[in-house]
């Protein structure tokens, strides 16, 4: 697997944290959303709120426990800049040039719509789990007291 760039997908301004844990919920049909939320509230001096994450209409989700890799990250992720933190992966990010997305958008896309696709793979990332999104839209993000 080719591995790509990765950025930090900013939730709320100077959150440079990371994340305890992450609970999600797919909501099928229709109109399917994929409802996520960060504890970020569990980390000890870290951000004192959770965060709520709406996807509407997503393509694919995949959990994976933080000991699996089902998929190839790179090692050098960019890490959170609060000084407790500095060792830690910052918990959300964006995937340029994903494999995992390519796979879809060959799929469900024709040879010129594939060209100019903005199929996005999106990566969260706490302290126990991980969590892939695949969406055009980027989610609806709500700050939630713990």
């Amino acid at each position: 697997m080719h591995l790509s760039c990765f950025m930090k997908f900013r939730l709320t301004k100077n959150l440079e944290t990371p994340c305890a844990d992450i609970s999600f919920k797919w909501l099928s049909g229709r109109k399917s959303s994929l409802i996520i939320r960060l504890h970020f509230s569990r980390v000890k001096d870290g951000f004192d709120k959770d965060i709520k994450l709406v996807f509407t209409q997503p393509i694919s989700v995949v959990w994976e426990d933080e000991s699996f890799q089902i998929f190839e990250l790179p090692e050098n992720l960019p890490r959170c800049e609060s000084d407790n933190f500095k060792n830690w992966t910052y918990p959300s990010l964006v995937l340029h040039e994903s494999k995992w997305v390519d796979l879809y958008a060959a799929r469900m896309l024709d040879d010129e719509s594939f060209k100019n696709h903005e199929l996005k793979h999106f990566v969260f990332l706490s302290m126990n789990d991980l969590l892939h999104v695949l969406s055009y839209e980027n989610p609806k993000i709500e700050i939630l007291n713990a």
